[in-house]
């Protein structure tokens, strides 16, 4: 298993025997990712609604990416780099997305940034489709020897979108 429930009362999860990644109030469904480039866990919230449906509002992936050559170096980028990276980035997400029958609204280019002692490229777009657009909000950084990528997806009609937010960019720490 790539993940575990080390404090329920905080739904603090411990990812791969090295991260910690606090979600918001639950209850959450998890699953292991086991792919040849990426491993760690999805985490997706599954309200029940009025008429039944338990379509997913929300999903938080953290994800170990050290095999993926398509990723950033973190540690070793520069802003310009960063730039590259996120038009490459933007143009292989606006191409998955029309794959899917969806299509990038809006996109906020990848910044630099520090947080919790570490280097943090971060980058949001938000996506129609479905019911309701939705945000994506990606964190990329080195912990470690792990290059991480910690994503959630909410969609815009959640009241939850801003504890996605904190949770993907604020409450990741080293175990």
């Amino acid at each position: 298993m790539n993940h575990d429930l080390v404090d329920e009362r905080t739904n603090t999860f411990c990812v791969l025997s090295a991260l910690l990644i606090a979600l918001p109030e639950g209850p959450w469904l998890t699953e292991d990712v086991e792919t040849e480039e990426h491993r760690g866990m999805v985490a997706s919230l599954f309200p029940l609604m009025d008429d039944g449906d338990q379509s997913c509002c929300v999903s938080i992936w953290v994800v170990d990416v050290s095999k993926d050559i398509t990723e950033l170096d973190v540690l070793n980028t520069t802003e310009h780099g960063v730039a590259a990276w996120d038009t490459n980035h933007r143009r292989l997400t606006s191409e998955n997305c029309e794959a899917d029958g969806q299509e990038v609204l809006t996109w906020t280019p990848s910044r630099l940034v520090q947080f919790n002692g570490m280097r943090s490229v971060r980058t949001m777009h938000l996506r129609a489709g479905g019911n309701a657009p939705e945000i994506y909000l990606e964190n990329r950084f080195c912990c470690g020897n792990i290059r991480w990528v910690v994503m959630g997806r909410v969609d815009t009609t959640s009241p939850r979108w801003s504890a996605v937010l904190n949770a993907v960019f604020e409450s990741v720490r080293p175990r």
